[in-house]
């Protein structure tokens, strides 16, 4: 027996249209739905939503959340298909690959070929085999090859700043989050560097790491993520997050990498790195913690939240006359995690 949303289902006719067409997508999907639907089992399987029924067999059949379609060259999410136009669905089934491809444009679908600069930015650099980028979730590839494309970082074009910023990067980052993260903070700093007039690269580098090491022991206990139930459907997220922020809950940011950029970022465009000290550091994430509990306060619910490609994050953005940041929750773990947080004076 199946229940979805504590209502049961008995044959595939129970399920949506979306459903249905998104299942035989799945290698295997449809056999193993009959398997569950069989009379003779005697145990339920239960899932808040079909999004996430559909969530659940892509894994467990496939070990993995995200689905290729080969024929159409498409990266996809099948719990998050279930958001799209049934026009849109059923173009999904039809292997019709130009026609398929609008859907990359309108939903901000990947395809193999748009990862293919972040394996080529890596290979550049001479770090394509380090151990951070073997077990990249398909949000670190896109974000990568987004890394690999942009060209407003500083010293984008100077690929000796680059390699030094990677090499950087990869002693600090235990995973591509945070290699990027790493390696944008190296490439900040050093151009702050330049402007200071410091130009010897090796002693920019032990400032920049020394400056690196005190932001992150600064940043410990403001990396302290909240943790949701994951099963929390996704209707209910929001109020759920701002119930949270409204009772005075912490909420740290995604990764110490990620709060030592966004902190660095947060300067400005000019500051002196010598002059960076605990303090100052902490007082960034104290008003953090400030913003979030100021606007958990406010009657009106933040935006909708933005559905990652893969299903497994729900960002929305926080805004008020003062400061901005970013709330993530990781739909696998229940983790609530803070990010890009900005004050605006």
């Amino acid at each position: 027996m199946i229940q979805i949303n504590e209502q049961p289902r008995t044959n595939l006719n129970d399920f949506s249209f979306e459903f249905q067409q998104i299942i035989e997508l799945i290698p295997g999907g449809v056999s193993w739905l009959d398997w569950a639907l069989s009379s003779n089992r005697s145990s339920t399987i239960e899932a808040p939503s079909e999004a996430s029924f559909l969530n659940m067999i892509q894994s467990g059949l496939h070990a993995t959340d995200l689905l290729r379609l080969n024929a159409l060259d498409l990266i996809i999410s099948p719990s998050r298909c279930m958001s799209f136009s049934k026009d849109d669905i059923s173009l999904l089934t039809e292997p019709n690959a130009p026609k398929a491809h609008r859907l990359a444009d309108k939903y901000g679908l990947y395809t193999d070929d748009d990862l293919i600069a972040g394996d080529q930015f890596l290979k550049s650099l001479g770090i394509a085999d380090f151990p951070c980028f073997k077990l990249r979730s398909l949000t670190e590839s896109i974000n990568l090859a987004l890394l690999a494309k942009d060209d407003t970082y500083p010293n984008f074009d100077d690929l000796g700043v680059q390699k030094v910023a990677a090499n950087f990067a990869t002693t600090n980052a235990q995973s591509t989050d945070e290699f990027i993260c790493a390696y944008l903070f190296y490439l900040n700093a050093s151009s702050n560097s330049k402007t200071s007039g410091t130009h010897n690269p090796i002693a920019s580098r032990k400032r920049i790491q020394k400056t690196w090491d005190k932001i992150i022991s600064a940043s410990y206990d403001s990396t302290l993520s909240a943790q949701m139930n994951p099963e929390t459907p996704k209707t209910q997220i929001i109020d759920a997050c701002r119930g949270w922020i409204s009772n005075g809950g912490q909420i740290g940011f995604l990764s110490m990498a990620r709060a030592a950029y966004c902190y660095l970022v947060s300067l400005g465009p000019s500051y002196d790195l010598a002059a960076i000290n605990a303090s100052q550091v902490g007082q960034y994430f104290s008003e953090a913690q400030s913003f979030i509990r100021r606007y958990g306060e406010k009657q009106s619910p933040p935006p909708a939240g933005s559905l990652s490609q893969d299903g497994l994050e729900l960002s929305f953005a926080l805004e008020d006359t003062e400061a901005k940041a970013e709330i993530v929750f990781q739909t696998k773990d229940g983790t609530l995690a803070l990010t890009n947080f900005m004050n605006k004076n």
